[in-house]
């Protein structure tokens, strides 16, 4: 078959976002980028007002709706203050939410690596207890249910995986990202976020944090002065950004930290298009893209190899056959050349941008990965519309609220005990307060001068109650339960009379089924997650180390050599480090031991006993006295020594 060099005859117009936008560039200043950035801020606007109401919903903050009274806009809470009612509240929200973060805390997943090689599949399990290990290093399975917690109130889930220096120590690191502080595309509809072109975060940080992370230089240090002088000037900003839109949170704007003795750092990545080639090198049997202006030495390298294909004599001339053709170890067409194929190449950017556009730093994506630090996940992300958990019981929320102050009002204004005295009954030397002063003493006495139709006093009680307002309340209760698909035996309700332990389990797996879909979306998020932290590790994690994690007796070893380049899959899995998970395998360990299939040391190193690594220690000292005493031994009896009686 003939090759086809697929590069257009007529040279293109250059395609380089990135140099197209460095030529608009005006004094060194993104303000194009700024202006982009600051529109996918404004796409989020809604879903920032609609999170911070599901928080308040969520932390008991249930009155401060806004409401209309008398042409101007007071919360609900004011409201009902200004009728001399009290806004009482019962937080179901957070009661329910912290059952379903319960149930996710209870699977007790983690992340487990499979080498697509089979026989790499040891390098497989090295590599997940290397993750284990960085994941405990970074308190990730905290920082994973608090973003479950985030994921409930606003239905995003966004983590941060990065290298760099912390704490004098150069890592991986995840951090989880405000939602406040982040922004993305307006217009994306893929639930896997592989549409987005625009990607960032806003940073609020000291001076001292801004000079520690962009100064190279005492230049870059006086140009960040020169810089921040300005970005923290509230008038100077106003001027700027009055186009643009404030975050619902007074605190929270786009270009300006409320607290101005921070610096504002736009931190954006921005997908890019440039020319490249698709290449195929039939000699070393891999493809790759490359860079466009590496044309001419492709060319060039294909022109060698089809030059080295030609027979010479020793003196460099070049051997002809009876036709007088120069002849070819091969065939031309079989020659292994690079074949090429123009392409635009989409890739990441990143920018750290000042207020103003200036360019703190800039460049390529460093990840092996080729993309950006974050990982996405919405839920359920259709139409590109977000629906969070907490918004789905919010309206049965405010329902209960309201009964329950309808019934605070309605006690509040029924008669308790109200004492009432016929006026003609009261003699002369006694008045109303001595009267009812007598009616509550213990043993009271009171005089009553009682003429022709008068009554005694009695006390008047009125149980007055709004029919079924109670009903109601139960009614809305159960609506939450079923509106949330958090009920019955998930709640840890007590079983009722004759329930078997068996049927009141399946009842609870039966009640998970409904937020099934909500667990399996974020463990989803935790295996993308996963997989950016796995691809770093093996980037930066350049020097052969040493590896135990707490509480397992196994050591591994990591060489980046062998672990480097290995195609790892990765999937969330029921986690082995479980308290029942450690005692069946004991147990097993120990039949084993019985049956004479394995060693104590065999055991002592699998097991997950107590007192394995001290009891492992001793019983390997002992076996090296042992052999010290054997080699002493052997010793003597070849130099014809008598043996000890010891020995």
């Amino acid at each position: 078959m003939t090759r086809r060099k697929l590069i257009p005859k007529q040279p293109l117009p250059q395609t380089d976002t990135v140099a197209y936008d460095k030529k608009q560039r005006r004094q060194g200043r993104y303000a194009d980028i700024i202006f982009r950035a600051a529109r996918a801020w404004d796409c989020m606007d809604k879903f920032r007002k609609d999170r911070e109401r599901n928080k308040r919903y969520m932390y008991g903050d249930q009155w401060g709706d806004p409401v209309e009274y008398c042409g101007r806009t007071i919360t609900e809470e004011e409201y009902i203050r200004m009728q001399g009612n009290i806004p009482l509240k019962n937080n179901l929200i957070r009661r329910l939410a912290r059952i379903v973060i319960g149930v996710y805390r209870n699977q007790q997943k983690t992340p487990v690596c499979i080498a697509r090689d089979r026989e790499e599949q040891k390098l497989g399990e090295t590599m997940s207890t290397i993750l284990e290990y960085n994941n405990k290093l970074n308190e990730k399975k905290e920082l994973d249910a608090r973003m479950f917690e985030e994921f409930l109130i606003s239905g995003l889930a966004v983590q941060k995986e990065v290298y760099s220096m912390r704490g004098g120590r150069q890592d991986c690191w995840t951090d989880n990202v405000n939602p406040n502080f982040f922004f993305m595309d307006g217009q994306m509809n893929d639930i896997r976020m592989d549409d987005v072109s625009i990607v960032g975060e806003l940073h609020d940080i000291t001076f001292g944090q801004l000079a520690s992370a962009f100064a190279k230089s005492d230049a870059d240090l006086q140009r960040l002065e020169d810089i921040y002088k300005k970005a923290r000037n509230r008038d100077i900003l106003a001027n700027y950004i009055d186009t643009f839109h404030r975050n619902v949170n007074d605190y929270v704007s786009f270009l300006q930290p409320y607290d101005l003795s921070l610096c504002r750092v736009i931190e954006v990545w921005t997908q890019e298009q440039r020319k490249a080639l698709w290449c195929h090198d039939w000699l070393e049997g891999n493809a790759y893209i490359d860079s466009y202006d590496n044309l001419k030495a492709i060319r060039q390298e294909n022109a060698t190899r089809m030059e080295e294909n030609r027979m010479k004599d020793a003196a460099g001339n070049y051997l002809l056959d009876e036709n007088g053709n120069i002849r070819l170890y091969m065939p031309e067409e079989q020659v292994p050349l690079i074949e090429y194929e123009y392409i635009i190449e989409n890739y990441w950017y990143y920018r750290f941008l000042s207020p103003f556009g200036d360019v703190l730093e800039e460049g390529e994506s460093p990840y092996a990965h080729g993309e950006h630090p974050y990982t996405v996940k919405a839920y359920p992300y259709i139409d590109g519309e977000i629906h969070p958990f907490v918004a789905d019981i919010i309206d049965q929320q405010r329902y209960i609220n309201h009964y329950i102050i309808l019934n605070d009002f309605i006690v509040k204004a029924s008669a308790k005990g109200v004492l009432v005295v016929d006026e003609s009954s009261i003699p002369e030397d006694m008045n109303l307060e001595d009267i009812a002063e007598e009616w509550t003493r213990f043993n009271g006495v009171i005089k009553l001068k009682l003429k022709e139709g008068a009554k005694p006093p009695q006390q008047l009680v009125n149980n007055s109650k709004v029919q079924g307002l109670q009903d109601m309340i139960t009614l809305q209760m159960q609506l939450m339960d079923d509106v949330s698909g958090v009920h019955g035996a998930l709640q840890g309700k007590q079983a009722s009379s004759g329930t078997s332990g068996v049927l009141y389990q399946q009842q609870a797996n039966n009640a998970s089924t409904s937020i099934i879909d909500l667990l399996e979306t974020y463990s989803s998020f935790l295996t993308a997650d996963a997989k950016k932290k796995l691809k770093n590790i093996q980037q930066f994690y350049d020097e052969p180390m040493t590896v135990k994690v707490a509480g397992r007796s196994a050591v591994v070893r990591y060489d980046p050599q062998t672990m480097g380049g290995i195609d790892f899959d990765l999937a969330i899995t029921e986690s082995y480090d479980t308290p029942v998970y450690r005692a069946l395998n004991n147990e097993l360990l120990l039949q084993l031991l019985n049956a004479k299939q394995i060693t104590i040391e065999q055991m002592l190193q699998v097991g997950a006993f107590p007192f394995g690594d001290q009891l492992l220690q001793l019983i390997q000292t002992q076996k090296q006295e042992l052999e010290r005493q054997q080699q002493q031994m052997l010793a003597a009896q070849q130099q014809g020594a008598a043996v000890p009686p010891q020995a």
